[in-house]
């Protein structure tokens, strides 16, 4: 089979910010960009580590009389409200008032989760533009900040992402991780910290150092400060965008003859992929109505190299010769800001045959050979079927539990599952494998029954 020139995107349905997008709802357009609050450092005045805290906390300090002697009560008029405090001295300060008289030095120290401290306020800092959207994420509230240092982590490869959390003030901070349900799967820290930049790595597995299924989870973080208390959560938050590939070329494929098309690009970011079947090569809209045809594949794919075969059917399992492009669309359309895409557990098949192609059952029997792998070579369901592209009816199916990672070999006698002879004609032969946690991974190849 040939394929033409692999397809271009209309300029008209690519622009940035505007551009209709596909979504598993359909077309939308982009929503505006999200905005983070500025936020403000403080400096305790015998150190030189900035830290960040709002403005409306730092109004509250400036309300504060400087020259109470140590382990007096410290009074600020807040709102109309008196503010008092008696705490132990227990950490020496520098009186440093600013020349521009844009600080205030509290003499006094504050005693929060158990936490003695004294503080500088400085004058307001509004040079932090917003974060790029498609970073890792990153937020400030209530003085308050959890960065994370990637969106995904491979499990094959041992790879983590560090949690950075900023304290301004020592607080009790809670750090989880979610799965799609909004189900915490991991705890990555419960405990009072004082005021400190923390790094917690997370290594994709659940409580214990369980396995954890590949796919997308969020963090999620809180802080109580024993005054008030923020939460830190993205979730609703989403990049809502695609990228969009295409080939110039193909090269030339032969799904009867045990050769499928093979499909590869590189994605700046994980992803749901769409693949977008159409029968001219250009122009190509982002779009799945007749006649074109689209086929989303299972959960996220990570960044980076992304490569796919295709047998030539649809997913019905009929033949669609008329095909000449295929679009390749990353959606981001349910990617969080805080997302971490966990991958590299599902199982992977690799060069999957059938001999011989052109199979006559009373001339013996067709084996069908693939190269299975597994994140620690687990065992996994594999399930194999028949299907006729005529009636479109599964007519063999061999089901094997307990498979070993390397090379699976399976036999069909050219049979149906009632013990009949199969008519002649042209078969999907499907192979679909399954790991203890439901990883999934499917392949497919075709076939022809001659008499």
């Amino acid at each position: 089979m040939t394929i033409g020139d692999g397809g271009r995107v209309d300029p008209a349905t690519d622009k940035a910010n505007t551009a209709p997008r596909i979504t598993r709802m359909g077309i939308r357009r982009s929503a505006p960009n999200a905005m983070l609050a500025p936020f403000l450092p403080l400096r305790h005045p015998c150190a030189t580590t900035i830290i960040s805290a709002p403005l409306a906390e730092v109004r509250r300090y400036f309300g504060i009389r400087p020259g109470i002697l140590p382990g007096r009560e410290c009074e600020a008029e807040t709102g109309g409200h008196m503010w008092s405090s008696t705490v132990p001295w227990t950490m020496s300060w520098a009186a440093s008032w600013l020349a521009n008289g844009c600080g205030a030095v509290i003499p006094c120290a504050l005693l929060l989760c158990g936490v003695a401290t004294s503080i500088t306020a400085e004058a307001e800092d509004r040079s932090h533009p917003p974060r790029a959207d498609h970073r890792p994420s990153s937020s400030a509230t209530a003085g308050f900040s959890v960065e994370a240092s990637g969106r995904q982590l491979d499990l094959r490869a041992g790879e983590t992402v560090t949690l950075t959390s900023v304290l301004p003030v020592a607080a009790d901070q809670k750090l989880v991780i979610k799965d799609s349900a909004g189900i915490v799967v991991r705890t990555l820290v419960k405990a009072c910290r004082p005021p400190d930049i923390f790094m917690d790595a997370w290594n994709g597995t659940g409580e214990n150092n369980t396995r954890l299924s590949d796919g997308q989870y969020r963090w999620v973080a809180t802080f109580d400060d024993g005054g008030h208390t923020s939460t830190i959560d993205f979730s609703d938050l989403l990049d809502g965008d695609y990228e969009v590939k295409s080939h110039a070329e193909y090269q030339p494929w032969a799904p009867f003859d045990n050769v499928p098309l093979r499909i590869g690009h590189t994605f700046e970011r994980p992803g749901e992929i769409l693949l977008v079947f159409s029968p001219v090569t250009f122009p190509i809209y982002p779009r799945c109505d007749p006649p074109q045809f689209c086929r989303w594949l299972d959960g996220f794919e990570p960044a980076g190299p992304f490569t796919y075969s295709w047998a030539g059917v649809d997913d019905s399992g009929a033949l669609r010769s008329e095909v000449r492009a295929v679009l390749v669309i990353s959606s981001h359309e349910r990617l969080a800001k805080n997302g971490i895409v966990v991958h590299g557990g599902r199982p992977e098949i690799s060069g999957l045959v059938v001999s011989p192609p052109y199979y006559r059952p009373d001339g013996g029997l067709q084996e069908l050979r693939f190269s299975l792998s597994s994140l620690g070579n687990d065992p996994v369901t594999v399930m194999v079927s028949w299907k006729n592209q005529e009636s479109l009816s599964v007519l063999r199916t061999l089901r094997f539990s307990g498979v070993k990672p390397g090379l699976v070999k399976a036999i069909w006698d050219g049979r149906a599952d009632n013990g009949a002879p199969v008519a002649p004609g042209h078969y999907t032969v499907n192979v679909v494998v399954q790991d203890s946690l439901g990883n999934r991974a499917s392949t497919e190849i075709l076939t022809t029954v001659e008499q």
